[in-house]
């Protein structure tokens, strides 16, 4: 679904490729606007100053056995394999935030966002049908045969 309301994402990820992949990803579906951070240092400033609708929080970004609470007004997504256990425990002890278990298709993460927004944002939920995916067609030179 497409967004016809801009929602603000904080994604903190310290991973290099992942960054392009949140870019690629986000880009091909309007409505989203998106601030990066690599750790959780700082996060509550983050917050305060840019206000973003929902936070997403690669586990990379934060140490195994760190203990991180989050602004209740702010949503937040977790995403983790199946052995952070920290995660999970913070996952379940605060209301706003939601845990992802990886590995999981990127796409997937649009459909989480928009669920986990919607709950706690309903004006950023007003969604369109997303227009099919554009394809490159390659043009053929006429008079040439290509085979």
């Amino acid at each position: 679904m497409r967004r016809t309301a801009t929602l603000r994402l904080l994604i903190i990820d310290r991973s290099v490729l992942a960054k392009n992949m949140y870019e690629l990803l986000f880009q091909e579906i309007p409505g989203f606007r998106i601030e990066f951070a690599e750790s959780t240092e700082g996060i509550e400033e983050r917050q305060r100053r840019g206000k973003p609708h929902l936070i997403l929080i690669n586990s990379n970004a934060i140490p195994q056995g760190d203990r991180i609470s989050f602004a209740e007004e702010f949503p937040t997504v977790l995403m983790g394999s199946a052995d952070r256990q920290d995660l999970k425990a913070i996952a379940r002890e605060q209301d706003k935030v939601t845990f992802v278990e990886k590995p999981f298709y990127p796409y997937d993460l649009i459909t989480i966002i928009n669920r986990v927004a919607s709950t706690y944002h309903p004006l950023s939920s007003a969604t369109e049908p997303a227009p099919a995916p554009r394809r490159r067609r390659l043009r053929q030179s006429k008079g040439r045969d290509n085979s």
